[in-house]
């Protein structure tokens, strides 16, 4: 593979002018995974030729979703468009085996948790090393979890913009008698699991969510306190964009009264990200 990298291999797959943006198409295999036949899939759309002197954005997919989740609906695009030609260089990346991304052959190893300690850490360093700016990220769902797993590495990032976030923080329903006993049950039944997008995720993706959980695992984690502590620590540089009461609750028991949370209807969603993403008071 030849690189565009001084990092690790990096693969130009296209380069493409479209009809108001450049769209460029990297492939990046960082090797540190592993299974080393992960390579991760980022688009580049950019209103000038030379866009490294733009705001840098970074959008992640949820689950069972890829980089269309941001480009195949009518508004989303509109929501692009604008800031294309609002002088932002927009990046969007595909997790493993997602989307553009090459199937790994080992997909039972794709954890959120390794996607975002050697995934998500080497997007960042590729797109600082091409721009050598700071960066705003924008993740939905278990986009966001992952995001917030590999926070601390994430020293490029200067905002982040969580849209209904998964928490990392293990789900307070696995408190309740039998509740994560049944869900490893239905999971172990299963090598595949569909959702609301286009893309399966490997069972074992949710498996590994499953490990950390219930009393047991909340008495033996001393670090948990340590834990919530940072995320208070890094409170202002996380914007909550919450659809429903349930979300709200997981980044308030994160970031406590440091939390600055949005709570927007679904139709809304997007002229508020749009607003904050433009706003000069952030």
């Amino acid at each position: 593979m030849k690189s565009s990298s001084q990092l690790f291999p990096v693969e130009i797959v296209s380069a493409e002018i479209r009809d108001h943006y450049y769209q460029d198409v990297y492939s990046l295999k960082p090797n540190k995974s592993h299974d080393k036949s992960v390579e991760v899939a980022l688009l580049h759309l950019h209103a000038k030729k030379d866009a490294s002197a733009q705001k840098q954005l970074l959008f992640v997919h949820d689950a069972f979703q890829s980089h269309w989740q941001w480009m195949d609906d009518g508004r989303t695009q509109d929501v692009i468009r604008k800031l294309l030609q609002g002088g932002y260089s927009i990046w969007l990346m595909d997790w493993r085996s997602h989307g553009s991304s090459k199937k790994n052959k080992r997909p039972w190893l794709n954890t959120l948790h390794d996607m975002a300690q050697y995934d998500l850490t080497s997007v960042l360093e590729f797109i600082g090393e091409k721009s050598q700016q700071r960066i705003d990220v924008i993740a939905q769902g278990y986009g966001a979890q992952m995001a917030l797993v590999a926070m601390p590495r994430l020293v490029q990032v200067r905002q982040y913009y969580f849209i209904d976030a998964q928490s990392p923080l293990p789900s307070r329903l696995y408190w309740i008698p039998g509740v994560r006993f049944w869900r490893w049950l239905k999971l172990m039944r299963k090598n595949w699991v569909l959702g609301n997008g286009d893309e399966p995720e490997p069972a074992s993706l949710f498996r590994s969510m499953l490990r950390g959980g219930g009393w047991l695992w909340l008495f033996a984690r001393r670090e948990l306190s340590a834990e919530k502590a940072y995320f208070q620590s890094v409170a202002a540089k996380i914007v909550w964009l919450c659809t429903a009461g349930r979300f709200e609750s997981k980044a308030r028991r994160l970031t406590r009264k440091h939390s600055r949370i949005n709570r927007v209807a679904t139709e809304q969603l997007l002229d508020e990200l749009y607003g904050l993403i433009t706003s000069e008071s952030i």
